[in-house]
């Protein structure tokens, strides 16, 4: 028994830090809006805090104890811990891990390359994000000839219900992250509007009368 309260006694004291820096709990992507929270435990006023990354001082202020990392790119994966002051004394937490996954898709923008005049246009901006990324915070654009034609939406479709042949141009397609700043864009799909007025020059054929006969002399 005595064994067993000891350690219980140790793993007590693993569990319980002073000084805590604290990290969402989820999988972070690459242009996500991140913030680190250095907090005393258990809600113990903190100041004086400074924020480390791989060792390396990254600074702080008297009463600031949140360190942003947004828009969060690549470079901020690495450990962090953060030191503070507390009733008790300086205390440092202990080091957390930040895995930052790489904004990964591919854009194919699919449509018709031709249609009538007054035909409805569907375009899809179709993608295959990273499996970590929840698709409701992915925002589509969707251009013409450079120029901004649909979106920010949270749809992968473009409709046009009734196209004139200005809406012919060269597309293409943009899918960004939730905080705006890793985008993706798609090739350009080259759409052609027919106008319904375009005459069709056919040659004209003339009647030949059974009785007009070509009469031709051999000597």
């Amino acid at each position: 028994m005595a064994g067993d309260t000891g350690m219980a006694g140790k793993v007590a004291l693993l569990l319980w830090e002073p000084l805590v820096l604290q990290v969402p709990a989820r999988a972070l992507l690459e242009g996500d809006t991140v913030t680190l929270h250095c907090r005393g435990w258990p809600d113990s006023p903190v100041t004086r805090v400074r924020f480390y990354k791989d060792e390396n001082d990254l600074g702080g202020s008297l009463r600031d104890t949140e360190l942003s990392l947004s828009p969060l790119q690549l470079h901020n994966r690495g450990h962090y811990r953060c030191e503070g002051w507390l009733r008790t004394g300086a205390k440092v937490s202990g080091p957390v891990t930040v895995t930052v996954h790489e904004f990964k898709t591919v854009l194919v923008l699919e449509g018709p390359p031709e249609l009538p005049e007054g035909s409805p246009l569907n375009l899809s901006c179709l993608s295959t994000p990273s499996p970590l990324q929840p698709p409701a915070s992915l925002l589509y654009r969707f251009y013409r000839d450079g120029q901004l034609v649909g979106g920010p939406q949270g749809s992968l479709q473009l409709l046009v219900p009734a196209v004139g042949v200005s809406h012919s141009g060269n597309y293409n397609c943009e899918v960004r992250s939730e905080g705006g700043t890793v985008w993706k864009s798609s090739t350009r799909l080259s759409v052609m509007v027919h106008s319904a007025t375009t005459s069709i020059w056919l040659p004209k054929i003339f009647p030949v009368h059974p009785f007009n006969h070509l009469y031709v002399s051999i000597p």
